[in-house]
């Protein structure tokens, strides 16, 4: 069996998460701002 290239797996998947995480954040972070329940209630 051939040793795995590159980092360990772990290492590997922690970095690709982080920019999902960070854009989830900054979508909750403008969600909570504008309080877009608060824009469609005066719309209706």
């Amino acid at each position: 069996m051939l040793d795995q290239p590159g980092p360990p797996l772990a290492i590997s998947w922690t970095v690709c998460a982080i920019p999902p995480i960070g854009m989830l954040a900054y979508l909750a972070v403008g969600w909570r701002r504008n309080k877009p329940s608060e824009r469609v209630a005066a719309l209706v």
